[in-house]
């Protein structure tokens, strides 16, 4: 294929019952410069025979098998294999609104970036919330490196990492500017944090970046895992914090960022971590690994370093029951929310 304007990487690995409706969300753009990549990442149900007939109908969807190696490795290898000037990324369990393309194409001008927002879905696409920033445009080396370091410097907030405005699957990102940093990206196999891995890095090389105030992504809430591994222990959890740390330190140290927030920044994995397993596995299971967590120095200096003041109701009252080592509200909060 010749060269394009957009290249869109869909990721995809057991994705049978949700790639149509991502694939058919690109087909309604009105933007047509564009060739679509879909990663097909070892997958094992009816994913492949299902991306076929698209492949069939239509020259710019190309499917590009690869071993099971979770996102890091299926992005990196859409990226490599990408024609298009700009790289857009969507999961496959997600959509993009029928205007996205068009919006995107007027407002990315001359930037390295472009960021956008999103609608929070549940399964059944019920809109949750609407999750958008002020516009914003940063430009030249200063004003970039003096806009990084706001995740570290605000970062006693609940979740740290949202001062960044940026998200992989809510972006554009110039391709030249992506090629330079797969691979690094590539070999951080974060499982959980791999999005902010992504993002820290193209940020780092970009020289502008342009935040619309505009929703172009439907996020559903219930994401597909990219991976086989069974990640569901405390020792995976120390391992993912302990290489998670390595990047933020190399990273900070290359870009003269302070690094006094990354205990809390750690504390938040953790958090996060437990989140998704009292989702996946059994009261007994998860309870012991709260267990474990509240005898983790690391855990519980992020624990007491963290700030929840002008957060929500009821996200005072969940750290409330992290503070005190309450497991059982902690475990029903989640739970209900499944």
């Amino acid at each position: 294929m010749e060269r394009t304007k957009y290249s869109i990487i869909i990721p995809c690995y057991n994705g049978e019952k949700t790639i149509e409706r991502a694939l058919d969300s690109i087909k309604e753009q009105k933007v047509n410069e564009y060739e679509v990549l879909i990663i097909n990442d070892g997958s094992t149900d009816k994913s492949k025979e299902i991306i076929s007939k698209y492949i069939e109908s239509d020259d710019r969807f190309k499917l590009i098998n690869k071993e099971n190696g979770g996102q890091a490795t299926a992005v990196s290898r859409g990226i490599r294999e990408a024609k298009g000037e700009y790289i857009v990324q969507l999961d496959s369990d997600d959509t993009l609104k029928s205007n996205a393309l068009e919006m995107i194409d007027s407002e990315i001008e001359s930037n390295d970036i472009l960021s956008f927002g999103f609608d929070f879905v549940d399964g059944n696409g019920k809109l949750l919330s609407i999750e958008t920033h002020k516009r914003l445009e940063i430009k030249g080396d200063d004003q970039i490196h003096s806009f990084l370091p706001k995740i570290y410097k605000d970062a006693n907030s609940f979740e740290a990492f949202n001062y960044l405005y940026v998200y992989r699957w809510a972006c554009v990102v110039r391709r030249n500017i992506a090629l330079q940093i797969i691979d690094e990206y590539e070999k951080r196999d974060f499982s959980l944090y791999e999005d902010m891995c992504f993002v820290l890095l193209i940020c780092s090389k970009a020289k502008s970046i342009k935040i619309i105030d505009k929703s172009l992504v439907n996020y559903y809430q219930i994401k597909l895992t990219h991976s086989r591994r069974n990640e569901n222990s405390y020792e995976n959890l120390i391992d993912l914090r302990l290489r998670l740390r390595n990047f933020l330190n190399s990273y900070a140290e290359y870009n003269n960022i302070n690094v006094s927030c990354f205990d809390t920044m750690e504390f938040d994995v953790s958090k996060f971590y437990l989140s998704r397993m009292i989702r996946k596995e059994r009261y007994k299971t998860c309870k012991q690994l709260f267990k474990k967590l509240n005898k983790d120095d690391l855990y519980l200096k992020g624990l007491s370093l963290t700030k929840v003041d002008g957060e929500s109701k009821s996200r005072k009252i969940y750290f409330f029951f992290l503070k005190h080592h309450m497991f059982m509200p902690i475990y029903f909060y989640f739970k209900n929310k499944i």
